[in-house]
């Protein structure tokens, strides 16, 4: 049976192909046929070629300069289940799985490098799909749960433990509006609070005041309003016995740190670059 893999490219896609190539020929892989994709520089572009990837069963190969775009391709193959390949990631490894074989040449190590890989891209996607409230009908799925009042570093915080391969999720705490059912149904051991100093948080709300409206500025940044926040928080984190990492003055590695000690004692991964 024919298979065929996609060159997603933003200029000619003639590099991508011949690194392709050169990959392929530690496969026995006749039957695979190679067709570019070039000039692919727009969002709608991007899903037009990953329509067609799902549509023929396809793999996809690209190399997309643009942040946007390459988040694009990822998240929209994810999603349809499709497998893509960044060239700047392990081709090898990559063809490896499309191709149900090993590569010649390549130390035994493959395997569990795969592994690694591909719970961090699923990672990236949960906490994508968990962010700010949203996904509550898998909320169980998560392996930590953050909460806590705007600009308490829900958002970076997940992400940065979602790179090492942890499934994350985060709930917002709004001034006297009781959080989702889902959330105290979830294992409560995987919640853990964020709390930050009003005076601090104040600070650094004022920080993103160009992108919200005069009168919803007032209310973001009232140092009584803030205070009350995050008192609510304190008296919820409390009455639900979540345990609480303060952020105040810790760096986002020392309140991951903390936050997975807290979550089931889970260890600490590092990330690539930090080894």
């Amino acid at each position: 049976m024919e298979r065929k893999i996609l060159v997603v490219s933003d200029a000619t896609g003639s590099t991508a192909e011949h690194v392709l190539r050169a990959a392929l020929a530690q496969f026995d892989a006749d039957d695979v046929l190679i067709e570019r994709r070039p000039q692919v520089r727009t969002v709608q572009e991007v899903c037009g070629v990953v329509e067609e990837a799902h549509r023929t069963g396809a793999m996809l190969v690209h190399t997309l300069a643009a942040v946007d775009l390459r988040r694009e391709i990822y998240l929209r193959a994810t999603e349809r289940r499709i497998q893509s390949v960044d060239l700047l990631g392990n081709v090898l490894s990559d063809l490896s799985s499309f191709l149900g074989a090993a590569p010649g040449g390549v130390p035994g190590g493959v395997h569990r490098f795969d592994e690694n890989y591909y719970r961090r891209m699923d990672a990236l996607t949960f906490v994508v799909k968990h962010d700010d409230g949203m996904g509550l009908e898998d909320l169980d799925r998560a392996e930590i749960i953050i909460v806590g009042v705007s600009r308490t570093s829900k958002t970076p915080l997940s992400i940065y433990l979602a790179v090492r391969g942890y499934f994350v999720a985060n709930i917002p705490i709004v001034l006297m509006v009781e959080p989702p059912p889902e959330l105290f149904k979830a294992d409560q051991r995987k919640v853990v609070g964020l709390r930050m100093d009003p005076v601090r948080l104040r600070h650094i709300r004022e920080q993103r005041l160009r992108s919200f409206r005069d009168d919803a500025r007032q209310a973001y940044i009232d140092a009584h309003l803030v205070q009350r926040e995050v008192a609510y928080s304190d008296q919820l984190f409390k009455r639900a016995s979540w345990p609480v990492v303060d952020t105040s003055l810790k760096s986002l590695e020392e309140t991951a740190v903390e936050a997975l000690s807290l979550a089931t004692n889970l260890p600490y991964r590092r990330s690539l670059e930090e080894r």
